[in-house]
């Protein structure tokens, strides 16, 4: 319960993995796992995926009514091509993900939604209306509220963890009720999202988002791209003129298998990258 009062969305997500693997047993032998503990942590962790999106659906739809007085507008607003390369991601005041991708041959935005709601509707019409992109699509690539054919995808994705690695190394279906991987596969999000990365050299802006490991294994995919050519970090602000950008920093380090390439793709600070924050 204190962990749940002190940590963030990604948080949890990490928090249900280390339970799961700690269900397995002897650490070096994850045969052990007792089937009627991993189902009823999966229950718990559904349990809680349901009210996640029931409180998301209440937030989303106040949204909605109150999207044109957010200081988001004037930020998207202020986006100028030159800024805007490729993939950018960005998460909302209510500590939604976004990510903006923008193409850089044929300034294409390309919208990867990672907050289930529709808090970046208000604003395609806006980018629409500027002239300044040749289109924009928007992906929710974790799903929809209330959406069936777009379910919602709450859980762990990080492939590269050593624990989950042994995971696959019994045959206990349901310690993957939950990995983010194999929920992927129901639509064709992730899919798309690859198409778009293969289609030329793109850079990174990430406002916003912390780039948690729970989301490791679509960041690999983005952050390793061959294509990818560089990395900028929108940062927040508090009262006390304390920013994250170093936090953030090392959080995105650690997707990158090259650490070389990363000092080279990873933009500097840079005081006017602050996003703005939205309070009720």
């Amino acid at each position: 319960m204190n962990t749940c009062l002190d940590c963030s969305w990604v948080d949890i997500e990490q928090a249900y993995f280390d339970r799961l693997a700690s269900l397995g047993g002897n650490a070096f032998n994850f045969k052990d796992f007792n089937s009627n503990k991993v189902k009823s942590l999966n229950n718990k962790f559904s349990y809680l995926k349901s009210k996640l999106e029931k409180y998301l659906t209440i937030q989303d739809n106040w949204f909605k009514i109150n999207s044109r007085n957010t200081p988001l507008k004037d930020f998207i607003e202020n986006f100028k091509i030159n800024d805007i390369s490729h993939v950018i991601t960005f998460e909302n005041i209510e500590e939604s993900l976004l990510d903006f991708t923008q193409d850089i041959y044929n300034q294409t935005v390309y919208a990867l939604n990672y907050n289930y709601t529709s808090t970046f509707e208000p604003y395609i019409q806006q980018i629409r209306d500027s002239g300044k992109f040749h289109a924009i699509e928007e992906n929710h690539i974790h799903g929809e509220l209330n959406n069936p054919n777009n379910p919602v995808i709450f859980g762990f994705g990080d492939e590269h963890n050593k624990e989950y690695l042994q995971f696959e190394e019994q045959s206990n279906n349901d310690v993957f009720e939950h990995i983010k991987s194999y929920h992927y596969m129901k639509t064709a999000n992730y899919s798309n999202l690859i198409r778009f990365l293969n289609h030329g050299n793109f850079r990174v802006y990430i406002l916003g988002h912390s780039c948690g490991l729970s989301d490791r294994t679509m960041f690999k995919e983005i952050f390793d791209h061959e294509n990818c050519k560089s990395f900028r970090i929108f940062h927040y602000t508090n009262k006390e003129g304390e920013n994250d950008f170093f936090d953030k920093s090392i959080n995105l380090g650690r997707h990158f298998t090259d650490k070389g390439c990363m000092r080279k793709l990873i933009v500097n600070f840079n005081e006017a990258d602050a996003f703005p924050q939205f309070k009720k």
